[in-house]
This record gives C-alpha cells, structure tokens and sequence, in this order.
C-alpha cells in the first residue's frame, strides 16, 4: 500500500481554487487527473 492515511476529498471551491493560485503564480498550464476518472462537476477551469 503506497498511502493508508485519510484521504482529502475535492469539491468545486477547493479545485478552483488551486488553478487560481496557480493562475495568480504565473502557471497557465496544469494537469488535473484522477485514477477513478471521477471528477468533480461545474469546474471553471478559466478563471
């Protein structure tokens, strides 16, 4: 097993807020995944 510990669950705020700081930090370009391909619905992904 690579992790046992809790696991962090993601929802809208939390996502957008990643590319926002991402964003504001000067990245324009990211990669979102998920192993389940399972992802979290009504994204603004142009912030």
């Amino acid at each position: 097993m690579l992790y046992d510990g809790p696991v962090k669950q993601y929802g809208k705020s939390e996502v957008e807020a990643q590319i926002k700081a991402l964003k504001e930090n000067g990245i324009n370009e990211y990669l979102i995944w998920n192993a389940g391909n399972s992802y979290t619905e009504n994204v603004d992904f142009a912030l």
